[in-house]
């Protein structure tokens, strides 16, 4: 999961981990284990998020509202693309809500770009993940001509 998002991470937040922690002055071991929790705990959590909430969606979009004999009103574009931004936007709020409660114990160094930009970067590759699979979906659902 490290390097799914560790590089992303830094670049949204304007700085790389070593500068993070030699930036915290004599709060340098509580900046090293804040990179820790990152690394070795919120990486992997917000992959698992990323995956039920990418499921959980195409299933909702492909299978309960375009259900084989439903009325078909929800084949536009524009439904997939809300499907997309409610999962999307769910992802966000879970990963950071998630990313601050866990590092919330060192409120004197300012976490929040980090915690923002790991749900914004959830959020992206949930979009990519959302899209590609529903290239591969949409040939056993109904709403075959979506998002295509």
């Amino acid at each position: 999961m490290k390097t799914l998002y560790n590089g992303f991470l830094q670049w949204i937040a304007g700085t790389t981990w070593g500068q993070f922690i030699a930036g915290a002055g004599e709060a340098q071991e509580d900046a090293t284990i804040i990179r820790n929790i990152f690394i070795q705990d919120l990486y992997l959590y917000a992959f698992c998020y990323l995956l039920v909430f990418a499921a959980f969606a195409l299933i909702y979009y492909y299978f309960i509202l375009n259900k084989r004999g439903g009325s078909g009103f929800g084949f536009k574009l524009k439904y997939w693309f809300y499907t997309l931004l409610a999962a999307a936007s769910l992802t966000i709020i879970v990963t950071t809500l998630t990313s601050v409660a866990l590092v919330s114990r060192f409120h004197s160094l300012h976490t929040l770009k980090y915690c923002l930009g790991l749900g914004i970067i959830n959020a992206i590759y949930l979009a990519a993940v959302f899209f590609g699979a529903s290239l591969i979906i949409k040939k056993f659902s109904v709403a075959n001509r979506t998002p295509f």
